[in-house]
């Protein structure tokens, strides 16, 4: 993909990171199936996603300069979604005709349409997961990509490694902190404010952009054989305190949902993401296979879809089944038709730009 810099016309060389492809593919996984059963905690998945973000963009990018005025930073963000832009106007339509067919009024349907079509819905309490619900996070994705230029040179003056660290911890109690109060105020809307708001995710990005920082002072070549013993056993406990962390999120009294939203997870998701991005153990070797490689380079097609299919798939077996059927089935289906479709789509891209390539020449 294109990127908008000033005095760097080189390619990005650095290679990827194969270990948090497997985590990014965990992530997604995980958000299907809070959606298909509710009995997965979602929030860690969104806390992954824009974690992960911020450290995969500042490793990117930390050799580069990108130029700091709004119009710059309006193009590098459109060419940061521009992929995803096409398949999230048709998944507004998918979700609107749903919508339609189950007599929700046209204006109704307009006017979402109105918030939701420039991704503009989390800057008000009201629609903020209009029509396709799962938009909400590109609308964040918006706000943190055109403030990346701007972190990016923020962030690319010289500084200790404790000072970074400081910064994590600041930002990780400001948010703490910030839930504390908004959960106080009966106007505001919790989940709005400390879920969907992109200046309060700014966060969760603003600490793996820091992440990544750490990682890039630390960073050696993969580490000899007699290491990943040990690797694989920090690998383990990493997983073991996030799965030890989504279960807690089911036991937390209702009054103190606001921790999940957010707070919760910022610590597991820190150590999930500096652990696996060393990449020494042998979890970080099975991540790696072309298999979850093939899975993480559907993802983000997959997240935007697999939420209208989920609910067309529960309207058809509602309609077709007198009795209640068993939720695997619809699971499955719902799972399936998300990643074949998420495949095509990735094909499609990967056609129209072979012919502008063509085109080209």
């Amino acid at each position: 993909m294109e990127i908008e810099i000033a005095n760097d016309n080189k390619p990005n060389t650095k290679a990827i990171i194969q270990p948090l492809q497997g985590i990014r593919v965990l992530a997604a996984l995980g958000i299907f199936f809070f959606h298909a059963t509710r009995n997965w905690p979602g929030p860690w998945g969104v806390s992954v996603f824009f974690c992960l973000s911020g450290f995969v963009m500042m490793y990117s990018y930390s050799d580069r300069t990108l130029v700091t005025d709004a119009c710059s930073a309006g193009r590098f963000t459109f060419r940061k979604i521009k992929k995803l832009y096409p398949l999230h106007l048709v998944m507004l339509c998918w979700a609107a005709i749903r919508l339609f067919i189950q007599r929700e009024s046209i204006r109704t349907l307009l006017l979402k349409l109105i918030i939701t079509v420039p991704l503009i819905q989390t800057w008000s309490p009201v629609g903020y997961q209009a029509l396709n619900s799962v938009a909400w996070y590109l609308s964040v994705c918006v706000f943190l990509y055109f403030v990346f230029p701007f972190i990016l040179r923020h962030l690319k003056t010289k500084r200790s490694e404790t000072v970074i660290v400081i910064r994590i911890l600041a930002i990780a109690v400001l948010q703490v902190f910030l839930g504390f109060v908004v959960n106080r105020l009966s106007f505001v809307d919790d989940k709005w404010m400390l879920y969907c708001f992109p200046p309060f995710r700014f966060g969760d990005f603003y600490i793996g952009c820091n992440i990544a920082l750490i990682f890039l002072k630390r960073e050696r070549p993969i580490a000899v054989e007699s290491n990943r013993f040990i690797a694989t056993l920090i690998e383990i406990a990493a997983l073991g305190i996030n799965v030890a962390f989504c279960l807690l999120y089911y036991r937390i009294n209702k009054q103190y949902t606001w921790i999940t939203y957010t707070s919760l997870f910022i610590p597991t998701t820190i150590l999930l993401v500096f652990v696996f991005a060393k990449g020494n153990g042998l979890i970080s070797t099975l991540l790696s296979k072309k298999l979850f490689l093939h899975l993480a380079s559907i993802s983000p097609f997959f997240f935007l879809i697999h939420r209208q299919v989920i609910y067309t798939v529960n309207d058809a077996m509602a309609f077709l089944c007198k009795s209640k059927p068993s939720p695997i089935g619809p699971i499955i289906l719902s799972l399936g038709i998300s990643y074949f479709l998420a495949r095509i789509y990735k094909r499609l891209l990967e056609n129209h730009e072979k012919r502008k390539q063509q085109n080209e020449t």
